[in-house]
């Protein structure tokens, strides 16, 4: 085989330098997926379509309400924003596990502010703890 021929078939071929990835850069980079996931538009628009359930059930703090859910959705862009940004393990870990913890703090400002202990918001808080739940593989 000629010269010029081993050298197309390393320059088209995928497996002619591995990358060497690191453990730690391996689970950065799964966090940092979650991370994209959970700020992605899907909860976003989840979180604001909600907005409709506070107009039937509480609908003199709709407003209030809607203001704390377009607080999460700008806290959801900032942190897709930073998850790019972000170089270390622990900083992906702690950024995503922030806005976690942001929302389901939002939703128990909802039922303080509704002042009902039966209130439907407490399915929110489950919401946000099944998918913190789907988060503890990845620490």
């Amino acid at each position: 085989m000629s010269k010029i021929r081993q050298d197309d078939e390393r320059a088209y071929s995928p497996l002619t330098e591995p990358q060497k990835i690191t453990f730690e850069q391996e689970r950065m980079e799964l966090i940092r997926a979650y991370g994209y996931v959970v700020s992605g538009w899907v909860p976003s628009s989840l979180f604001l379509l909600f907005a409709i359930a506070d107009w039937i059930y509480a609908p003199d703090l709709a407003l209030s309400f809607l203001g704390l859910r377009f607080l999460f959705v700008a806290a959801a862009i900032l942190s897709r924003y930073f998850l790019g940004k972000i170089e270390t393990l622990f900083g992906v870990q702690l950024l995503v596990q922030a806005l976690l913890v942001f929302g389901g703090a939002l939703i128990s400002i909802m039922i303080y502010m509704l002042r009902d202990a039966g209130a439907i918001y407490y399915a929110g808080l489950n919401l946000v703890g099944i998918v913190s739940l789907t988060y503890i593989p990845f620490t």
